[in-house]
C-alpha cells in the first residue's frame, strides 16, 4: 500500500471495504503506528475492544486516502505512541562572555509543513514561544508542541544596552536527536551453557528500535558490545565458569532505519556459565623439583619434592577438585599415577631410582574432566659433574623493604658457559618447605651472572619467604638449591670468625689453619671471602718481627694451608670476615709453628681459639704421623 496522501482527524473507528472484508495495514511514521482495518459495519464495538485490548487506549483517529482503495476512502485510526515521544527538546549553548543585560531572541518554525507561521519570542500575545533561558531554550511536547517533526530556530543573545550580538545561531534541529526512549521492560538469561549464553528481552512498544549488549567479565574487565534487532541474541566464545555482566540499552530507528537520538537507560544483569575442562594445566618450570641436602642415600634411591604454580582462577573453567601426576621412566610400562590434593602447590615421590630419568605430567581436573595438554617435567638422572651446579644461594635485602636480590654462588669446578637460570620463591613453613596452599613463583635470570630483583607481595617480609635457584643445562639439571639465610645488602661485618686452629703436617713449611664460618645468624652481611694475616712473630708476642703478608680465601672455605713458611720461625695468624663493604674486625692472633720434616707432626696449643680439638685435624695430624701424602685443603 503508497503511502497515505493527507491525513486528517475525524470521529469514526472504521476501516470499510465494500466486500465488508476485513483489511489490516501498519505504516510506521515517526513516532506514531498508523494501522488500517476494513471492518464488518454491524460489529464495530467488537472490533474496537478487541483493537483497544490488543494496542490500548492512546489512540487518534484519521481518514487516510490512499490510491490503492477502490472507493479512494479508508476509515483508520493511529495509535501515537506516547511514551516514546519525545517529551521535550533542549538546545543549549555557552556564552562568551556575561553580563546583566543579556536577553535571549528567538525566531522559529517547524520544517516542512504549508502554510505554517514563523513566531518570533519572546512575544506577549504569542502561545507558541518555548521556555527561554540565556543558555537554553526548551521546546514542551505536554505544552502542545510538535515534536514529531524537525524545527529550524535562529538563536541570537543580545546585549541590551547597545543591542550587540554575543552570540547567534541558526539551524535545522530533529527532536529524534534528543529523544530517549525507556528501558526495556524485562531482560532475563534463557540457556547458558559454558561458552555461551542466549538472552531475550522485551518492550511494550513496538516503534522499530536497536539494542546494544555489553557485556564484561570478571577477570578481563574489558566491555565489548554487540548490535542486535531482535528480542534475543546469543552471546558465543565465553569463558566457562565465569561471572559475565550484561547490560542492554535500546536506541530509535527512525523511517531511514538510522538509529537517532540518544540509548535508553541500561538494565543489567550478571550470568555465570557453567563448568568446563581447564583450559590450561598447572604450570612448571625445567628444573623445577627439590632432593634435599642427600642427592641418593647408599642403596641408590632418592625422594624428590616436585613444585607447580595453581591454574588461576580464570583458566581453571571450573572448581578444580585435583591434581594428576603420571610418572614415567623411558619403559612405557612402568608408569604411576598419583591423585593430588588441589590446595597444595608440591608433592614428594619417593624411592625414585638416582640413575633413572623420570617424566612427569601434570593435569587440573574440574568435575568435567581433566585438562587435554599436561604440563610436562623432566627429572634428570643424578650424574657427577656433567651440568653446572648452584653452590649458595644469596638473597640480600635492598633498602626498598618489598624487594630482595637474588644472586648465586658457582660450583668452581663446572664452567658457567651455556646454561639458564631460573630464581624461584614461596611462602615458608615451620618445616622450612613450601607452605601448603601458598604460591610458587619463578623468574627466568637474563644470564648467568647478573642478579634478579624480586618485588615480594604488599604487607609480607623477606623472613616469610624461601628462594631457590635452579640452572639448566642440555636439558640436564640438579634441581632447586634452596637459601640458607638471607642477608642485608652494604651491610657490614661486625665480628671476626671463631674457633680458630692451627696445625702443622704435611710439607715442609705448612701450617694448616680452620675456623669456624661466621653463621648468618650472627651477621646481616653476606661472608664473600675470608682473609688470613701472618707474620713471623716472637715468644707468642702479637708484635710481628717481619713485614706482615695475606691470603684471601673464599667465603664458603672453612680451612686453608698455608705453605712456604721458615720453620725456625713462630707464626701469629689473625682472620677476618669480608663482604662489600670491606673486611670485618680480625680474630686474636694465633701461634704456631710451621710443619719440619725433621720434626714430629704436632698440632699447635692455641688455646685461646681452640675450645676443643676438631676430630677433622685429628684425622690429619695421624695420617701425616703415618708418612701418608698429605692434601691441601681448600
Amino acid at each position: 500500500m503508497s503511502a497515505p496522501q493527507t491525513i486528517n482527524t475525524v470521529l469514526s473507528f472504521i476501516c470499510q471495504r465494500s466486500d465488508r472484508s476485513l483489511f489490516f495495514f501498519n505504516v510506521t511514521q515517526r513516532n506514531a503506528e498508523i494501522f488500517g482495518y476494513y471492518i464488518d459495519l454491524y460489529d464495530v464495538e467488537t472490533h474496537i475492544s478487541r483493537i483497544r485490548r490488543e494496542y490500548g487506549d492512546n489512540m487518534t483517529f484519521f481518514v487516510l486516502k490512499s490510491s490503492d482503495v477502490s472507493n479512494g476512502t479508508v476509515l483508520c485510526f493511529l495509535r501515537a505512541n506516547a511514551e516514546w515521544m519525545g517529551k521535550n527538546m533542549t538546545l543549549s549553548w555557552s556564552l562568551p562572555e556575561t553580563s546583566k543585560n543579556l536577553s535571549t531572541r528567538l525566531q522559529w518554525h517547524y520544517v516542512g509543513l504549508d502554510k505554517q507561521a514563523i513566531w518570533i519570542c519572546p512575544h506577549k500575545s504569542s502561545d507558541r514561544c518555548p521556555e527561554m533561558t540565556l543558555t537554553s531554550i526548551t521546546w514542551d511536547a505536554s505544552k502542545d508542541f510538535d515534536l514529531t517533526t524537525n524545527i529550524e530556530a535562529t538563536i541570537e543573545v543580545i546585549d541590551s544596552p547597545d543591542g550587540k550580538v554575543v552570540f547567534k545561531s541558526t539551524g535545522n534541529y530533529d527532536p529524534d536527536d534528543c529523544y530517549k526512549p525507556p528501558a526495556v521492560d524485562t531482560f532475563k538469561v534463557d540457556k547458558v551453557t559454558n561458552t555461551s549464553i542466549t538472552l531475550s528481552w522485551s518492550y511494550k512498544h513496538s516503534v522499530p528500535k536497536v539494542c546494544r549488549l555489553n557485556r564484561t567479565s570478571e577477570w578481563t574487565g574489558e566491555e565489548e558490545s554487540v548490535s542486535a534487532r531482535n528480542s534475543t541474541f546469543i552471546i558465543y566464545n565465553l569463558t566457562a565458569f565465569t561471572d559475565y555482566t550484561v547490560t542492554i540499552e535500546c536506541a530509535k530507528l527512525n523511517h531511514n532505519d538510522d538509529q537517532v537520538g540518544h540509548w535508553s537507560d541500561a538494565i543489567q544483569l550478571t550470568v555465570k556459565t557453567l563448568e568446563g575442562l581447564p583450559s590450561v594445566s598447572p604450570e612448571m618450570t625445567e628444573g623445577g623439583y627439590s632432593t634435599g641436602d642427600q642427592q641418593c642415600t647408599t642403596s641408590g634411591l632418592r625422594e624428590v619434592t616436585v613444585f607447580w604454580k595453581k591454574v588461576h582462577p580464570k583458566n581453571s573453567n571450573g572448581v578444580i577438585l585435583n591434581y594428576r601426576l603420571d610418572v614415567t621412566t623411558d619403559s612405557p610400562l612402568s608408569v604411576s599415577t598419583h591423585i593430588i590434593r588441589s590446595d597444595v602447590i608440591s608433592t614428594v615421590l619417593k624411592e625414585l631410582l638416582c640413575d633413572q630419568t623420570y617424566i612427569l605430567k601434570l593435569t587440573a581436573g574440574t568435575r568435567i574432566g581433566f585438562s587435554i595438554l599436561p604440563s610436562i617435567l623432566v627429572i634428570s638422572a643424578v650424574t657427577s659433574n656433567v651440568f653446572p651446579r648452584v653452590s649458595y644461594v644469596i638473597p640480600e635485602l635492598t633498602d626498598s623493604e618489598s624487594i630482595v636480590q637474588i644472586s648465586w654462588l658457582m660450583d668452581k669446578n663446572v664452567s658457567i658457559v651455556g646454561f639458564n637460570v631460573t630464581v624461584l620463591w614461596c611462602r615458608r613453613n615451620q618445616l622450612s618447605g613450601c607452605r601448603t596452599g601458598g604460591d610458587v613463583e619463578w623468574i627466568k635470570a637474563n644470564d648467568a651472572h647478573t642478579p634478579v630483583n624480586i618485588r615480594l607481595p604488599a604487607g609480607s617480609t623477606p623472613m616469610e619467604f624461601m628462594f631457590g635457584v635452579i640452572t639448566v643445562s642440555n636439558s640436564i639439571t640438579r634441581g632447586i638449591i634452596w637459601n640458607q639465610c638471607i642477608f642485608q645488602k652494604d651491610a657490614a661485618i661486625t665480628q671476626p670468625p671463631d674457633n680458630v686452629q692451627l696445625l702443622a703436617f704435611g710439607v715442609e713449611g705448612s701450617l694448616h689453619v680452620t675456623w669456624d664460618s661466621i653463621p648468618c645468624t650472627k651477621t646481616r652481611a653476606f661472608i664473600q671471602y675470608y682473609r688470613i694475616t701472618f707474620c713471623q712473630v716472637t715468644s707468642n708476642s702479637a708484635n710481628c718481627t717481619d713485614l706482615s703478608r695475606n691470603v684471601t680465601v673464599d667465603g664458603q672455605q672453612t680451612s686453608y694451608t698455608i705453605e712456604g713458611l721458615d720453620t725456625n720461625r713462630l707464626y701469629g695468624i689473625q682472620l677476618s670476615a669480608g663482604c662489600s663493604k670491606g673486611d670485618g674486625p680480625k680474630s686474636g692472633m694465633a701461634f704456631g709453628n710451621p710443619f719440619s720434616g725433621n720434626s714430629v707432626p704436632r698440632a699447635i696449643n692455641v688455646l685461646r681459639y681452640r675450645p676443643y680439638f676438631n676430630r677433622d685435624v685429628a684425622l690429619l695430624y695421624f695420617k701425616s704421623a703415618l708418612k701418608m701424602t698429605p692434601k691441601k685443603i681448600s
